[in-house]
């Protein structure tokens, strides 16, 4: 790529532009685009939509998000999702769902947790403060969440 040390203004408005050879001067590679578009994939439709069919009745745990379903098959989440809506919701609701029940599954055993911690603080004469709980439990950021407050509360309650 060359540029010319000429000013916009004389390149609209000069019918003849002369151009010295020594005004003449190669851009530095910064200047130029590097960059390129990726490659267009053709899509086999009727492939695609067998494949997420597959991945939609298959009952592995956990279940792939979209993502990791994209991925495997060497697409984009964005053309998949722009062809094939239907089953990409199902797939992400599939994954949604599952993380759900296991978000679910490990607030209730860190429930759990609080409940034994706080009868082993009481027994020892503690008192089951949360600062203390948390000290004890696996997931100590769990307390965040309302229902595992909640349970600490009620567990200090019934020892009164």
């Amino acid at each position: 790529m060359f540029s010319f040390k000429i000013s916009v203004f004389e390149l609209l408005t000069k019918n003849v532009i002369e151009i010295v050879t020594d005004s003449v001067r190669l851009l530095p590679k910064s200047c130029l685009q590097t960059k390129r578009r990726g490659n267009i994939t053709l899509i086999n439709f009727d492939q695609v939509h067998l494949q997420l069919e597959a991945v939609l009745l298959d009952h592995k745990l956990p279940p792939p998000s979209l993502e990791a379903t994209a991925k495997d098959l060497g697409y984009y989440r964005e053309t998949l999702y722009r062809n094939f809506k239907d089953l990409c919701r199902a797939i992400s609701a599939k994954y949604g769902q599952y993380e759900r029940v296991r978000y679910l599954n490990s607030v209730n055993k860190c429930c759990e947790e609080v409940r034994q911690i706080v009868l082993q603080l009481h027994e020892q004469g503690i008192y089951p403060s949360e600062a203390r709980v948390s000290q004890y439990l696996a997931k100590p950021g769990h307390l965040r969440y309302r229902k595992v407050r909640a349970v600490l509360q009620e567990a200090r309650k019934t020892l009164s």
